[in-house]
């Protein structure tokens, strides 16, 4: 038997099933398992070195977030190469990389990307404007590189199903070994994981409701204000609303534990400010719950914008003996849970670590089907892209206000991949 104790709310990586099938023909050899010396293989073995990677996009997400983070972790990530559409941000970003890390590869504009595809790059991370992003990481794919993208997956769930349909077909090619992941660093929040924890606990008794409340100060102090993908209403609608809530989606299926069960109420709005792309302000109710028949449904009230004058995020979920509010505080978020009885509130502080916890989630998944005999969709966890179009199509049913089933059609073919490649 062996026997794991984990901190709940760290996403962890399973023993290999190659090293899982070694344990077991010992077993019934008669041998002994040294579980111990069996991991020590593992750990040691070739799927243990940092992966090769290139940064795709090098614009201020990744100078400002990706490269202080990257250094810290360069025995699981090795920054090889960086392309750009343009060679002076490509340059940029090298020059930081090799002051802690050798020699970097510098490609730029489509010839230097086909080049990125013939290289030995292993894994790319990507970050380009939403516009083109898509149609880059399927290339990636189709290289047969690891692919960890920035959020939102795509503008249009459509695109998005065609991409996962095409990911489906590689995959299979491949055992599975093939991982493309999704950057949405609420997911990996420990403040969100948490109140995920509490929430499936019981310790709030029969959840009766769920509200999500986010004012968000978009202006010229923000440091996204100034990219202009955003703001191109002809190849971006959404614009900031849609950019900003797949995170907001993102925690609240992460915390409720639910998809959307039935049809949006919701009405989107526009402020007077020029400066914000409409739409600004989203409103909306919608019962969530369990996808699988006979599970228990939640309702939630939804309020998002924009335009505000302060920022602000709340999210709370009341049950029949107590509630969990996770709030927003400078660097980072506060957690209260309060039981009816109890005596008091219990109360936790989240730095924000999201973003690092993502990148060592996708270090470990390529780490894993490096070694491992087969790797299915279900193993990509957090990360998978499934997750990342279910964040897409939540806010668009939203958004769209009208009776189209996209979480339905994510899930489904989510449902198909998963019969491939039990």
């Amino acid at each position: 038997v062996c026997m794991r104790f984990l901190r709940p709310d760290v996403e962890s990586t399973p023993l290999t099933r190659t090293s899982a099938k070694q344990a077991d023909e010992m077993t019934a050899s008669g041998r002994k398992v040294d579980l111990k010396n069996l991991m020590q293989t593992v750990e040691s073995s070739e799927g243990n070195r940092p992966a090769k990677v290139a940064l795709v996009g090098c614009g201020t997400f990744v100078q400002r977030t990706y490269l202080p983070l990257l250094e810290t972790m360069r025995e699981k990530l090795q920054v090889v190469a960086a392309w750009s559409r343009t060679r002076e941000n490509a340059d940029v970003v090298a020059s930081a990389v090799e002051k802690y890390e050798g020699k970097v590869q510098v490609y730029a504009g489509q010839e230097g990307f086909q080049e990125l595809l013939r290289s030995d790059v292993e894994a790319c991370v990507v970050a380009l404007p939403v516009q083109v992003q898509l149609q880059h990481v399927r290339a990636i794919l189709g290289a047969g590189k690891h692919v960890l993208q920035e959020k939102p997956i795509d503008p249009e769930v459509d695109s998005v199903l065609q991409a996962l349909e095409e990911y489906r077909e590689l995959a299979g090619k491949k055992d599975g070994k093939l991982v493309w992941g999704i950057e949405e660093n609420y997911r990996f929040e420990e403040a969100f994981l948490y109140a995920e924890s509490v929430v499936k606990s019981g310790r709030l008794g029969d959840i009766l409701k769920c509200v999500l409340n986010v004012d968000h100060l978009m202006n010229s102090n923000n440091v996204y204000f100034a990219s202009e993908w955003r703001k191109d209403k002809a190849t971006f609608p959404g614009g900031f609303l849609l950019d900003s809530s797949v995170h907001f989606m993102a925690a609240l299926r992460k915390v409720v534990g639910g998809e959307i069960t039935g049809k949006v109420s919701s009405f989107c709005l526009s402020s007077d400010r020029s400066d914000v792309p409409v739409p600004t302000t989203l409103c909306g109710l919608v019962m969530m719950g369990s996808s699988k028949e006979g599970g228990s449904e939640v309702p939630c009230s939804v309020s998002i914008t924009m335009a505000s004058g302060i920022q602000k995020f709340q999210l709370s979920v009341t049950g029949t003996i107590g509630t969990v509010h996770v709030e927003r505080n400078g660097p980072g978020y506060i957690v209260t849970v309060h039981e009816d009885g109890a005596g008091g509130s219990e109360v936790r502080h989240f730095a924000y670590t999201g973003v690092e916890r993502a990148l060592s989630s996708f270090a470990q998944k390529v780490r894993y089907c490096r070694a491992a005999d087969k790797c299915t969709v279900e193993d990509l966890g957090s990360l998978s892209p499934y997750q990342g179009a279910l964040d897409l199509a939540t806010i668009q049913s939203f958004m769209a206000m009208d009776d189209v089933d996209r979480v339905g059609a994510v899930l489904k073919l989510l449902q198909e991949h998963t019969r491939d490649h039990k």
